[in-house]
């Protein structure tokens, strides 16, 4: 990094040592690196903002294995013949057992984590004679969720194994339920920590004794990427740009007839934009869960609803599609209703004639870790996706469409963070899109990365009017029952919150503040109910540099009983994704008040810090704020007054000076005293700069005042975790 020639000797030690597989990350390359000052540094305008597309390949290979013996191992399956034909492939000793009913894993794991040994799960459920993706799903979530608080040894493993979920040789018969499984292993593997997950997929030979000669090599193998077994061999996916230039012409044609699900969405209406702008005079068939006023109401609707309001929104775009030139029809239907999406099939097609495509662009965003996710929750997410594309095709029998074009996403692929449910759903289109090619329909997908200007990016401040909710930073730009989008706009100059929180010399936006924002944008709705955030992830660095402004975007949107919240922000290379998580309202009473001295009788004080000189020393934060990181904070977060650490157990006081007391008016959740109060257990931990990068919950029953006292206590399942109270 520093232009240091590297000691290449030091990489190979002559004794000991082992290989680590990473995980990889194979469209995105982001380095988190303290790096040297340089004089020029590269600008926005001269990064390339080229386009590469990928596609995957497989190639042959056989992974470096290992004896086994030091992991302990379980076999899940539920059918005998599978049992009798993998069992011998595990070392001796292998458990065997069926996946147990949700919340009963503690049990059987119990079994086989007997010491600190790796313990290594191989799921066989899916390629049972009853087997079926779905249920593996259910289970693998339960299980998911279990290690979410209750981790098996470092270096443990899951391996899961499939039938034809993998395009390898071109003649597989597909098995889409069964890919769900890819999406949610991806995922697995990021939540939990030292935790790999992976697909071993299987061949329409099942278990024949070439392939299990090879299978046998592959559970105790290294390697922590999916694999396909086909034949005599293994195969490992890669992903290679694809260079050769588009042949023939576009598929779009004037006058054609296009059908798009999803269509005044986000990306939905951005493909029906495109049409519109490609072509002359077509007809595109826009299908939607909710539904438009007559027509002759629209410019009354419009006339009396705030800006930002959903319908009216809608209504734009559809006013905006036909002035390019489009004639559009929009349909109210539910996509995963098979009786009224062939009703409305039919009726395009005696209308306005055969489509000469139908893109399947309906979903809904994934949020929120496995930990705590409910059924409904997860049908929420999958259904628009896997139902909706089974019963759109069901729907285009009998009919000679142009094209189908199935618009997944790279976290199909990738997983991603709180994606468990979209990353499935997504992996589910790319089988299913396989499996129809091999019936001989026209049938695609494409796994899009994020669209700039679409989503949370639509919602940014350029020529849209906002107006104030009664707080400093926030400004609402658009309002509807499901969908509230807010701005923000930091500056160094105007703003203590990056101001007095530095890192690398530049104004850093702390998780803090996020939480402030959210609550702020949710506080109208929660009435005298407790707000609970949870399920907060801090995906990106937030920086604001001197005499530069970042805008950011706050999405609230669902139901009052399934509010999801995200945050991003704009700097001069485009959205940037920050915050996510989910918000809920409790109808629950506050706990009773604390007797602090009661607190010090139970758990004795074994040493005392007045100040945060003494805090700072103890915690050896020149480090920090010394070193290359530069991290440095202002006023308003010197603020420990007092810390008393017990067995466990810390007492902190905090409290800002008194000419910051009344910033409490202004910022219920302030966010400076919450930084110091989330992290008053650091300085007794057993890594003192520890920084979360997820919040599990967090309660706000009422304002914080100036002065507070922070009680942080052991969580009951680890002495690792810890709760704040």
């Amino acid at each position: 990094s520093a232009g240091t020639p590297m000691q290449s000797d030091v990489l190979v030690p002559s004794t000991g040592g082992q290989p680590l597989t990473l995980p990889t990350y194979a469209f995105q390359h982001q380095t988190h690196w303290v790096h040297p000052d340089i004089t020029e540094r590269p600008t926005a305008q001269s990064a390339s903002r080229d386009v590469t597309l990928l596609a995957p390949v497989w190639l042959r290979g056989l992974p470096e294995t290992r004896s086994g013996d030091d992991q302990h191992w379980l076999l899940l399956s539920q059918d005998d013949a599978v049992t009798a034909k993998l069992q011998p492939l595990l070392p001796e000793g292998t458990l065997v057992a069926v996946p147990p009913e949700r919340g009963d894993w503690a049990d059987l794991l119990m079994q086989v984590e007997v010491d600190e040994a790796p313990v290594c799960v191989v799921d066989a459920t899916a390629v049972g004679v009853n087997g079926s993706g779905r249920s593996t799903f259910e289970h693998l979530m339960a299980l998911g969720e279990h290690l979410a608080s209750a981790p098996l040894p470092a270096g443990s493993s899951l391996s899961i194994l499939t039938r034809s979920v993998f395009d390898v040789t071109g003649e597989e018969k597909i098995h889409p339920d069964q890919a769900m499984l890819t999406g949610l292993s991806a995922v697995l593997g990021q939540e939990i920590n030292d935790f790999s997950a992976r697909i071993v997929d299987l061949g329409s030979n099942d278990l024949s004794a070439s392939a299990r000669r090879v299978l046998g090599k592959c559970l105790v193998s290294h390697e922590t990427e999916d694999m396909a077994i086909r034949g005599n061999h293994a195969w490992l996916r890669q992903f290679q740009p694809i260079t050769e230039e588009p042949v023939g012409q576009s598929r779009l044609k004037s006058n054609g007839v296009y059908v798009l699900t999803g269509g005044l969405g986000g990306v939905g209406g951005n493909l029906a934009r495109h049409i519109a702008t490609s072509t002359e005079q077509s007809h595109l068939v826009l299908l939607q869960r909710s539904p438009l006023p007559e027509r002759e109401e629209w410019d009354a609707h419009v006339s009396h609803h705030a800006h930002g309001d959903a319908t009216s929104e809608r209504i734009k775009k559809v006013r905006e599609l036909e002035a390019l030139g489009a004639n559009v029809t929009v349909y109210s239907v539910d996509v995963t209703d098979e009786v009224e999406m062939r009703r409305v099939i039919d009726d395009v097609v005696i209308k306005i004639g055969t489509p000469d495509g139908v893109i399947h662009a309906a979903g809904e965003p994934g949020i929120g870790m496995i930990a705590g996710k409910t059924a409904d929750e997860i049908d929420r997410v999958l259904k628009p996706k896997v139902d909706g594309a089974r019963v759109l095709m069901q729907a285009l029998e009998g009919h000679d469409v142009g094209f189908v074009l199935l618009c997944s996403s790279v976290n199909g692929i990738l997983g991603g963070i709180g994606q468990s449910d979209y990353a499935s759903a997504n992996a589910f289109l790319d089988a299913f899109a396989v499996a129809q090619q091999r019936l001989g329909r026209p049938v695609t997908s494409v796994d899009w990365s994020r669209w700039e200007g679409v989503g949370m990016a639509a919602g940014s401040l350029t020529g849209q009017p906002t107006e104030s909710v009664g707080h400093p930073l926030l400004r609402r730009v658009s309002s509807s029952p499901e969908r509230q989008v807010f701005a923000c706009t930091l500056t160094t100059e105007d703003s203590w919150i990056v101001d007095d929180h530095r890192l690398l010399g530049s104004g850093l936006v702390p998780g803090t503040a996020y939480i402030e924002l959210v609550r702020a944008a949710v506080e109208d709705r929660r009435g005298d109910r407790v707000l609970s955030l949870s399920d907060m992830l801090f995906l990106s660095p937030l920086f604001v540099p001197d005499g530069q402004e970042r805008d950011l975007t706050i999405l609230i949107e669902g139901p009052d009983d399934n509010l999801r919240f995200s945050v991003r922000s704009r700097d001069e290379d485009g959205w940037n994704d920050n915050a996510m998580g989910t918000v809920r309202f409790l109808d629950v009473e506050p706990p009773a008040p604390q007797d602090v001295d009661q607190v010090r009788r139970e758990h004795p004080i074994r040493e005392e810090f007045h100040g945060e000189d003494e805090v700072f020393q103890r915690a050896q934060a020149d480090q920090w704020t010394e070193g290359p990181l530069q991290f440095a904070i202002g006023p308003r977060w010197h603020v420990m007054r007092r810390l008393e650490l017990a067995e466990g157990h810390t007492l902190a006081t905090l409290a800002l000076d008194e000419e910051f007391a009344d910033d409490v008016n202004d910022y219920p959740l302030h966010p400076a005293l919450l930084d110091i109060a989330v992290g008053a257990f650091r300085l007794d931990a057993k890594d003192p700069n520890y920084l979360p990068l997820s919040y599990g919950e967090l309660r706000y029953y009422r304002p914080l005042t100036s002065e507070i006292m922070v009680h942080t206590r052991p969580w009951p399942v680890s002495d690792d975790e810890v709760a704040q109270k």
